[in-house]
């Protein structure tokens, strides 16, 4: 599954707390089941709800969440490189601007779980860098 509509994501949470509510005792295996269910129906994959019953339930951020604007290089956790751009309202964390106009950009969208940002990338404070990103090579 590539992308969580809204109704998944709240099917995914209301799973992660009917597995809570029953480890406490205050839930049934059966209301555990019928959330299952639920979020299998709206298109939940095995990982999905493997990831919810653990607590994570990865949700894309869009711009307007993310601290920082389009267009800032950022640097990752190994000090790679990478710039903030938006794909239909997400934040993407592109290889370059230049390979993101031409569509062939390597990278991947920043995702969040219970409204924190997993990403551990910051500013680079830098204003342009060459991209190492050969399109269609995995290794350059």
């Amino acid at each position: 599954m590539n992308y969580k509509t809204p109704a998944l994501v709240a099917a995914l949470h209301a799973y992660e707390a009917a597995i809570k509510a029953e480890c406490i005792g205050g839930g049934t295996p059966e209301q555990t089941a019928a959330a299952r269910q639920a979020a299998f129906d709206l298109g939940a994959t095995w990982n999905a709800l493997h990831c919810a019953a653990g607590g994570f339930i990865p949700e894309r951020v869009t711009l307007a969440d993310y601290p920082h604007p389009a267009g800032t290089i950022m640097r990752g956790s190994f000090g790679s490189l990478a710039v903030v751009v938006e794909r239909d309202g997400f934040v993407f964390l592109a290889c370059c601007a230049e390979h993101e106009t031409q569509g062939n950009a390597s990278g991947y969208f920043v995702q969040a779980s219970h409204g924190r940002i997993c990403d551990r990338s910051e500013p680079a404070g830098i204003a342009d860098y060459d991209c190492p990103h050969v399109p269609g090579q995995l290794f350059s």
